[in-house]
């Protein structure tokens, strides 16, 4: 097994995990196997053996004897797809069996039955039809003739594979929602974030025959379906709220209720909800059988996470993470609303920017960005080019800095803080930005002395095949000196495009909580800044990410008495 045909192994391994075994000593094994594979053409029994023995695995195994009667008894490598299957199979069997007794004790129990109970069963559930789907390691050649066919029924069929929103110009630039992208639809309170998504939902199950699932943190069921109705029935929703309306309109109001009732919505306001139930319930549909389409969650900084922090900042990341992690593993696009932070309304112009979704923050303008394609340092105010060229550290490959892309806009005025280390180095930036410590990535104002900050000192530029990196024994943690306020001062934002953070004065930079999102899509009404604007009706549509595709701009027209948006 270890020594022919590891090929067959490596395939298995695919599929199966070592949390599959019932005893510990073959998931111990296994495991151990699983990370010498890359060893296993060029390995004996004897090196297999000392690697145990350094790694210290042996221990668990009651010695050598009990790993000696393993291999002896070991399958062939030819059988090793059999054998798979059975330990697969039994793991599936238990999972059931675990879910059977669950059941049992809850129906016996003389408590009442609890939401938290039925989800960890439809967990165990879903664990055990997500083994069964075939999910077979794909070729390189397979995976190319995959894309071919798709490219050529793309071709043929247009948008085939993409949730359209029912917006002509939306679609047209993004090619609808993609497949597993997380999509950030951003704005300030009253620009319409919610009923824009309500119009998306409706495109869909009325023209394309799909289930929507909303959940919704903010508002109740009953004041999303006043909202749908209003859109539908093209009537003021406080109309309809207080009853106001004439006989045919009741008529009417009814005659569309019956409609609305067979439409394939869903909603769900649970008050506390992660991403982790949202899962569970979205699977649960699928088991079903329901044909999804897409998912809405309204809105981000309302959402919790399972594994709780002081942090919001932090745990917002996480959700959005999660929230990514999610789209991926279902194969669907999911919209999640979200509230802009206030600084935009210090500002005179006050159309967002990405730098008003983010909970990082800005730096000084005097802060020195280090340009690796000049290998040199330039203060920010001297930057006048929008595009440039910054070192980014890559957490995946340790002590590895890297070129990324960024992009540059100033923010405004805001207090600044000065950071200084032990050795004297400092930073300028405001309260909320992130930087690297010994205990992760921490905002400026939860830094104490606690931590200890991560300084790049210097790069040895010597051009590897690989990303383009630099190698860098120079990433060294500093002693924090003082963190003081100083004054108020022009900042600026850098949202760098691949890695999401930055060297300025040294010190390592985070940039985003929407680093995750595929597509963030911000929405900007002046007529709610401006009484003197003509045209009160048009809501600026701001693409202003988009990781597979262009950016831009378009209009839409928002009628306020029904809170509906419609093409301009």
């Amino acid at each position: 097994m270890l020594t022919k045909q590891s090929t067959s192994l490596l395939k298995s391994a695919d599929k199966l995990s070592p949390d599959f075994f019932y005893f510990t000593s073959n998931s111990l094994l296994y495991r151990a196997i699983l990370e010498n594979a890359h060893l296993i053409k060029k390995t004996s029994i004897g090196n297999f053996l000392t690697n145990l023995k350094t790694e210290k695995i042996v221990k668990h195994l009651h010695e050598l004897n009990e790993v000696l009667s393993l291999i002896e008894h070991a399958p062939l490598s030819d059988v090793i797809y059999e054998y798979s299957s059975i330990i697969i199979d039994n793991y599936i069997k238990r999972l059931l069996l675990i879910s059977g007794d669950s059941l049992f004790l809850i129906s016996c129990s003389k408590q009442p039955v609890k939401q938290n109970n039925i989800t960890s069963i439809v967990n165990q559930l879903t664990k055990a039809y997500e083994i069964l789907e075939e999910k077979d390691t794909q070729t390189l050649a397979t995976i190319l003739a995959n894309l071919l066919v798709h490219l050529d029924k793309t071709k043929k069929i247009s948008i085939n594979s993409s949730v359209l929103s029912g917006f002509t110009e939306l679609d047209s630039i993004t090619q609808g929602f993609q497949k597993s992208d997380l999509i950030i639809l951003a704005g300030r309170p009253s620009m319409g974030k919610t009923a824009f998504a309500i119009n998306v939902a409706r495109h869909i199950i009325n023209q394309e025959k799909s289930f929507v699932i909303l959940f919704s943190l903010e508002m109740s069921i009953e004041q999303l379906l006043r909202r749908i109705l209003a859109q539908e029935c093209h009537l003021n929703g406080q109309r309809i709220q207080s009853g106001q309306l004439s006989d045919n309109e009741w008529q009417y109001v009814i005659q569309k209720s019956k409609t609305l009732a067979d439409l394939n919505l869903y909603i769900d306001d649970s008050a506390k909800i992660s991403a982790d139930i949202i899962k569970t319930k979205v699977k649960f549909f699928k088991l079903q059988g329901k044909n999804i389409e897409l998912i809405i969650i309204d809105y981000l900084q309302l959402l919790q996470d399972s594994r709780q922090s002081d942090n919001r900042s932090q745990e917002l990341s996480l959700i959005t993470r999660s929230l990514k992690i999610l789209a991926k593993d279902l194969n669907l696009p999911i919209l999640v609303l979200s509230q802009l932070n206030r600084n935009l309304e210090t500002r005179s112009d006050k159309r967002p920017l990405l730098s008003d979704l983010r909970e990082s923050g800005c730096i000084s303008k005097f802060s020195r960005i280090h340009m690796p394609l000049f290998n040199l340092t330039q203060i920010l105010l001297n930057l006048h080019r929008k595009h440039i060229e910054v070192t980014s550290f890559d957490e995946q490959r340790l002590n590895s800095f890297t070129t990324s892309k960024a992009n540059i806009s100033q923010t405004g005025k805001k207090p600044i803080y000065v950071i200084m280390t032990q050795s004297g180095k400092y930073i300028k930036l405001t309260n909320n930005h992130k930087l690297l410590t010994t205990h992760g990535w921490k905002r400026c104002d939860e830094i104490d002395s606690n931590n200890m900050l991560g300084i790049q000192i210097n790069i040895i530029k010597e051009k590897k095949s690989v990303l383009n990196s630099f190698s860098s024994l120079f990433l060294i943690f500093e002693h924090l000196n003082k963190i003081n306020i100083i004054n108020w001062q022009a900042v600026f934002d850098l949202n760098c495009q691949s890695l999401y953070n930055f060297i300025a004065n040294n010190f390592i930079l985070h940039n985003s909580i929407e680093q995750d999102a595929d597509l963030v899509i911000m929405l900007y009404r002046e007529s709610y800044y401006t009484q003197e604007t003509l045209e009160r009706d048009l809501t600026e549509i701001i693409i202003a990410k988009h990781r597979n595709g262009p950016t831009g701009t378009f209009q839409l027209k928002f009628d306020a008495h029904i809170a509906n948006f419609s093409n301009a």
